[in-house]
């Protein structure tokens, strides 16, 4: 909810962490990236993006041991935040509505 997101400072967070991961200087962000299981295959008819999420070598145990819980948490936030701003993205671009997104799981 915009209570939530307001009160818990995740705002704040994700942006301080896309910071981070685009300037890819950090030990957290080179490990990230280094273990990276999602990215964009193309785009769908309507301009779309299509993503790939590579759950079979994602290791969230190792993730939130690295990390700690709530950066965890935040990335994986952050993922999702991506994947609909590229869809909106897309959408206003193309002036339609898209009934919705594709993605490959390879679980």
């Amino acid at each position: 909810s915009v209570e939530w997101r307001r009160e818990s400072g995740v705002e704040g967070r994700l942006a301080a962490w896309e910071v981070e991961a685009a300037a890819g200087c950090s030990w957290r962000s080179k490990l990230v990236e280094r273990y990276r299981c999602h990215g964009e295959l193309g785009k769908d008819r309507l301009g779309v993006p299509v993503f790939m999420f590579r759950w079979s070598v994602f290791d969230a145990a190792g993730l939130e041991r690295e990390l700690g819980t709530e950066l965890m948490l935040d990335i994986i936030l952050g993922i999702h935040e991506q994947v609909l701003e590229a869809t909106r993205a897309a959408m206003l671009e193309r002036e339609t509505v898209a009934p919705g997104a594709f993605f490959v799981w390879d679980v």
